[in-house]
């Protein structure tokens, strides 16, 4: 491969590992928000669940709310029902690519595994990290993971809840 060189500076253009996976079609990301007029009741729980295939992944959970919350990630979930698919979304939609990973909303849980994270996330914040470094977890294929959403404001509230994942 010949290396791109800038027009301007004509020196080597480089780019970080997080735009080149990208560029290579590895990047997606799934999203659920909760909808106007059907608030999640306080107490009330949402559960999402990862389906991991057979490449790990390095995945970025996020909570935007409006109200406290309770995340809690469980590994090696078993469901009756996997639920509503919800779309994963390629970060390259230049190229026909499709994710190894399938995610659904309320799934029907009958066992929800080990907890790996019991996270509290306050009303009005992001949780459970800001940025891709320092919230990333990496994830074994072939495996289910529950991220498992609770109100805990006192109210009803609205939310939103986005997964981004790289696949190896």
């Amino acid at each position: 491969m010949r290396p791109t060189i800038d027009s301007h500076t004509r020196g080597t253009v480089v780019i970080d590992h997080a735009t080149y996976s990208v560029h290579q079609g590895l990047r997606f990301k799934a999203f659920y928000l909760q909808p106007h007029g059907s608030e999640l009741a306080n107490d009330a729980t949402l559960d999402i669940l990862l389906k991991v295939g057979s490449r790990h992944i390095h995945a970025v959970p996020r909570l935007v709310t409006g109200g406290d919350m309770d995340l809690l990630i469980y590994k090696d979930t078993t469901t009756s029902n996997e639920g509503t698919p919800i779309e994963a979304v390629a970060k390259n939609q230049v190229d026909n690519i499709s994710s190894g990973v399938t995610v659904f909303s309320a799934p029907t849980v009958t066992a929800p595994g080990t907890v790996l994270l019991n996270w509290f996330v306050p009303g009005g914040k992001k949780g459970p990290g800001m940025a891709w470094s320092e919230a990333q977890w990496i994830l074994k294929c072939n495996t289910n993971y529950l991220f498992r959403i609770t109100n805990r404001s006192g109210g009803a509230i609205q939310f939103g809840f986005s997964l981004g994942w790289m696949e190896e």
